[in-house]
C-alpha cells in the first residue's frame, strides 16, 4: 500500500519471525472443566500449552450444561506437528487434557481444529532496531499508525490490544491526556 521501497526496511522485513498456532477446540457434555480462564501445561508429553475455557468469560459462551475448551499449540508452519491431521491433532489434544486430569474421551462430542499463521513474534537479540525502522517507514509522511501484535511486534493479549486500540482512538480524537496509542513501542518489553 505505501508505493515507496527500502532495501534495509525490506530486510528487516524478512528477518522477523513468528511462531505459528493450531486451536483444538472440544465441545464438552458437561457444564464446567475448571473456573480458570488460562491454565498452562509446561509438560512435554502433552501436546498443548495453553487451555482456555471461554465459559468462564461469559456463561453465554456455551449452550447450559455444556462447555468447550480452546487447546493452543504452538508450532512452525512445516513442522511435524503442523503437518498432523486434524485427526491426530484432536486425538493428541483429548489424550493431553485426560493426562491433564481434565476431562475423559466420553466428555467430548465434538472437535474443531483451526490453524493460525503468524501468530506470535519470535525475539531475537535485534528484533527491536528491526521493528523500530519497519515501523518509522510505514508511518513516515503517512497517515499511518501501526499497533497491535503484528504492527509493533509485541508480544501482547487481546486486552492489551484493545488498550492500543482506545488509546489510539483517543489521540485521533484529541482525548489523548496522558495515554498515547505511540507509547506503546516505549512500553514495548525488551528480551
Amino acid at each position: 500500500l505505501i508505493d515507496r521501497a527500502d532495501d534495509e526496511v525490506a530486510r528487516a522485513l524478512s528477518d522477523l519471525r513468528y511462531m505459528d498456532i493450531i486451536f483444538v477446540y472440544l465441545m464438552l457434555d458437561r457444564e464446567s472443566v475448571s473456573n480458570d480462564h488460562w491454565l498452562y501445561y509446561p509438560d512435554e508429553e502433552i501436546i498443548f500449552n495453553r487451555v482456555v475455557e471461554f465459559k468462564n468469560w461469559s456463561a453465554t459462551m456455551c449452550p447450559p450444561g455444556k462447555t468447550a475448551l480452546c487447546l493452543d499449540i504452538t508450532c512452525f508452519a512445516g513442522d511435524e506437528t503442523w503437518r498432523m491431521t486434524d485427526e491426530e491433532l484432536t486425538r493428541a489434544s483429548i489424550a493431553g487434557t485426560v493426562r491433564g486430569g481434565l476431562v475423559t474421551p466420553a466428555d467430548v462430542s465434538d472437535a474443531l481444529v483451526v490453524r493460525v499463521r503468524n501468530a506470535y513474534p519470535v525475539y531475537d537479540l535485534d528484533y527491536r532496531s528491526k521493528i523500530d525502522r519497519i515501523v518509522e517507514f510505514i508511518e513516515e509522511g503517512q497517515d499511518i499508525l501501526c499497533l497491535g501484535r503484528t504492527g509493533v511486534f509485541k508480544y501482547n493479549n487481546s486486552d492489551g490490544s484493545i488498550e492500543m486500540g482506545r488509546d489510539l482512538a483517543r489521540d485521533l480524537l484529541g482525548d489523548g491526556g496522558t495515554a498515547s496509542a505511540r507509547n506503546w513501542r516505549v512500553k514495548q518489553v525488551s528480551y
